[in-house]
């Protein structure tokens, strides 16, 4: 039994760091767009999203958004987030309206 409990209080411990390890990157990035701002809790959005790469499509080392996403290259920035923001919260069930990311 004594031997049960050590290796279950290990696991929980490697589990743990895993996870901490796991989870990288700004707790939450703010965006300021003349709807509102919108504050995009990072971190909590990493533990319910499994694949970074379904909104880091090309890698967090190749900087930010932005980068690629300014209309030239590829799709606006503000019309890419809004099509996946808005099609991951339709499949989770949560609100997309407006007002429920854009806060004035």
């Amino acid at each position: 039994m004594r031997s049960i409990s050590i290796i279950l209080i290990l696991a929980f411990i490697l589990a743990g760091a895993i996870m901490s390890n796991a989870n990288t990157g700004p707790e939450k990035v703010v965006f300021e767009p003349t709807k509102g701002k919108v504050t995009f809790f990072h971190f909590s959005h990493q533990g319910r999203i499994s694949d970074c790469q379904k909104c880091h499509h090309n890698g967090v080392e190749e900087g930010p958004c932005r980068k690629c996403h300014d209309g030239s290259k590829a799709e606006r920035f503000m019309r890419k987030t809004h099509i996946l923001c808005r099609n991951c919260h339709k499949t989770k069930g949560l609100s997309t309206s407006c007002t429920f990311c854009h806060k004035k």
